[in-house]
């Protein structure tokens, strides 16, 4: 049997993930409501709770790794980029 290494994810990776998703799918969502801003910011919500909640559990897993520098660089340029 093969001694395989459990993957770490970065910290933060669940949450992006599902905050991008939930804007994919609330986007939707508001279109029948008439308010597109609305669906979009319900949708960020729950993809956002969804995301910590999983984030959490493979945290307590150890499975969340802490960012290494260079992550932390390309963070902090794509944030500034993003303004």
């Amino acid at each position: 049997m093969e001694n395989k290494e459990k993957k770490q994810y970065p910290e933060g990776y669940f949450i992006n993930q599902w905050m991008a998703i939930g804007i994919a799918l609330g986007l939707p969502l508001g279109i029948p409501m008439g308010n597109i801003a609305l669906g979009i910011l319900i949708g960020l919500a729950i993809g956002l709770a969804i995301g910590t909640s999983i984030e959490k559990k493979y945290k307590e897993q150890g499975l969340i790794r802490a960012l290494t520098e260079e992550e932390k660089s390309l963070e902090r340029r794509n944030f500034l980029l993003s303004w």
